[in-house]
């Protein structure tokens, strides 16, 4: 087991380094009001992929073992394929049309705008799915190669582009690039698994497309309302103060959501095929226990990584933004935060999923789309710009609690979570560890310093919250 996870270790920080690369490569390349562009789009595009590809995502997920059992995942494949499709299209020309309208405050050209929505939501999509259905069908290591090789290219592709021309358009137009490239070197091994072999039906006949809209439908909903409240600010920020501190925001917010990120997948990655094969066609009391399971190993690790970046925002600042983004220490801690409660609500979701009873994920995410389109101009009114974090922070935790008793109403939750020990130890060790700035001179050596000493310190807690836990174990 532990011989995997190593693998998911040293992928993922391998993969967290080339992240910090690109963030500060980024930076140093668009001016922070391309960095506000860059994210109305992504932000736009990232609402069609949660409400309508997303919840075919979670049910591919749910019956990806059981379709290549029986033969016919290839023809799942190739169906898949052709609702990206038609998704991207539909996505690309209503982005342009808000943008014609001016719904959407981004001046440039709209037919290249449509494009790089069309191909942002298709062959990301497509890259996202493909790659990590590889992991999930227990090739771990070509996970790993290609998701790595993928996002290489795809940066080599952002700074060629851009070398000449720093625009948010062309950036992205590179990641589209990395991520068709990065699919078509995944398909060989992808196909070396799934086969060309076709036994049964299609994807769309009448008993399946029932299941599938019944499944999808509440969590269409449910993550629709987590666009808005994990999203939506972009646009209240952009036109209540300005494009350039929209910048600022989401470069402090994706220091911190870019770890919380590199965290979860490297969680979920190692966690999800063994919790999808054994709630394979599991009762309740399995599915409870699975979870549980899964559950006692995620919220020490989610609250550590936390802890980490809180304790090192400002060091964080300095050696993964450039210098016109040195300012955005709180808007690391809150971003901290908020990805801690959506890892955790992520977390509590997957009792929806597993019971296919995803309608009780609507409620959650309504309270929290709610607080955040109420509270962030009001925030905005009363505490300028940073108050933004505070609305969202308070959302999320709203949003977190009523997620919470959602879903104990759906499973019995056995409480069993390791290594809190670990982490007081680990916050005592920071606030020792930070007074070594004093003994520096220079102030990027004691920010490198302390943050690589508590790199790996942080490394090491993980590794022996992982070792106190076995997934495979009896006890929860």
């Amino acid at each position: 087991m532990f011989n995997d996870f190593y693998i998911v270790l040293i992928g993922r920080i391998i993969q967290v380094i080339t992240s910090v690369s690109i963030l500060r490569i980024m930076t140093s390349i668009l001016p922070p009001e391309e960095m506000g562009k860059y994210a109305l789009i992504t932000a736009a595009t990232t609402f069609f992929s949660l409400v309508l590809i997303n919840p075919v995502g979670m049910y591919i997920n749910r019956y990806l073992h059981q379709w290549k059992n029986s033969g016919v995942l290839f023809s799942r494949s190739i169906e898949s394929t052709l609702y990206f499709g038609v998704v991207a299209l539909i996505a690309s020309i209503t982005v342009a049309f808000l943008s014609v309208s001016h719904s959407i405050n981004l001046a440039m050209d709209k037919t290249f705008l449509a494009l790089i929505v069309f191909g942002n939501l298709f062959f990301v999509t497509l890259n996202q799915t493909v790659i990590p259905s590889i992991n999930m069908l227990g090739k771990r290591a070509h996970y790993v190669i290609l998701s790595t090789l993928t996002l290489w290219i795809s940066l080599g592709a952002s700074v060629i582009l851009t070398k000449q021309v720093s625009l948010a358009e062309y950036w992205i137009a590179g990641q589209i690039i990395g991520s068709l490239l990065g699919t078509i070197i995944a398909l060989k091994p992808f196909l070396s698994i799934v086969g060309l072999r076709n036994s049964g039906g299609t994807l769309f006949c009448r008993s399946e497309i029932r299941i599938l809209i019944a499944f999808s439908i509440p969590v269409s909903i449910a993550v629709g309302l987590n666009w808005l409240q994990f999203q939506s600010y972009r646009f209240i920020i952009s036109e209540l103060l300005s494009l350039e501190f929209l910048g600022l925001f989401v470069a402090g917010y994706s220091v911190s959501a870019g770890i919380l990120n590199a965290f979860e997948t490297t969680a979920t990655q190692y966690f999800y095929p063994l919790f999808y094969e054994k709630i394979n066609d599991a009762d309740s009391q399995e599915i409870s226990e699975a979870w549980s399971k899964y559950a006692s190993r995620l919220v020490p690790l989610t609250l550590l990584t936390t802890i980490f970046v809180c304790v090192l925002a400002e060091a964080l600042s300095h050696l993964l933004l450039s210098r016109n983004f040195w300012n955005v220490s709180w808007f690391i801690i809150c971003g901290a935060i908020i990805e801690a409660c959506r890892v955790l609500g992520n977390m509590y979701g997957m009792i929806a999923h597993a019971t296919l009873k995803t309608r009780f994920l609507v409620k959650p995410q309504l309270v929290g789309a709610i607080m955040v389109v109420v509270l962030t101009p009001i925030a905005v009114y009363f505490f300028g710009g940073y108050g933004v974090g505070f609305a969202l922070i308070l959302s999320s935790l709203l949003y977190l609690t009523s997620m919470h008793f959602s879903m104990v109403k759906l499973l019995e939750i056995k409480r069993h979570y390791y290594g809190f020990v670990y982490l007081l130890s680990f916050i005592f060790l920071e606030f020792i560890i930070k007074q070594l700035r004093l003994v520096f001179e220079s102030a990027f050596f004691a920010d490198f310093t302390i943050t690589c000493i508590s790199g790996i310190l942080y490394l090491y807690m993980f590794y022996r919250i992982m070792r106190r836990a076995d997934y495979n174990d009896d006890s929860v």
